[in-house]
């Protein structure tokens, strides 16, 4: 929210869309009433068949998580084409690899520069949305079946 109310100003259009966790509490409005962005920032539900879209019309997914098991909504957004800025924590870049920019986690002026930099730089979006595509090509779940049955064997 910070790094979004710190680059809002860069584009007059562009909104913050927080997707999943429920709705705002009171003190998450008022923070944002705060910082001058309430009015382009919002909370919504999807449907799984609605995040392919929402992810494919976003100018950037953000996701500023310290700590990931996993990190599938960045597989989702890179295979969807989206341009990913991810924290610089745990799986995140093993998962987004070249095909992601990061920060570092907490750092809210570098990750507002880093959203800066990718809203202002139409080849670097491009090349991050086909780089991720590719990316996320790696992650099947015939490769995890195949990656779980080599690790059965070589413990046997």
């Amino acid at each position: 929210m910070q790094a979004f109310a710190a680059i809002a100003s860069v584009d007059p259009d562009l909104s913050l869309l927080f997707i999943g966790g429920g709705p705002f509490t009171s003190e998450e409005r008022d923070f944002l009433r705060g910082l001058g962005i309430a009015d382009r920032t919002q909370q919504t539900s999807l449907s799984d068949e609605d995040m392919p879209s929402a992810y494919a019309n976003a100018t950037a997914f953000v996701f500023p998580s310290s700590f990931e098991g996993f990190g599938m909504p960045v597989l989702e957004a890179m295979a969807s084409g989206c341009p990913t800025i991810l924290a610089q924590a745990t799986s995140l870049p093993e998962i987004g690899g070249e095909a992601a920019v990061y920060f570092s986690p907490g750092d809210v002026e570098e990750l507002a520069d880093k959203m800066k930099l990718v809203i202002n730089d139409r080849t670097l979006r491009e090349n991050l949305g086909l780089k991720g595509l590719e990316r996320a090509s790696h992650f099947t779940w015939a490769h995890a079946a195949k990656q779980t049955a080599e690790a059965y064997r070589s413990t046997l």
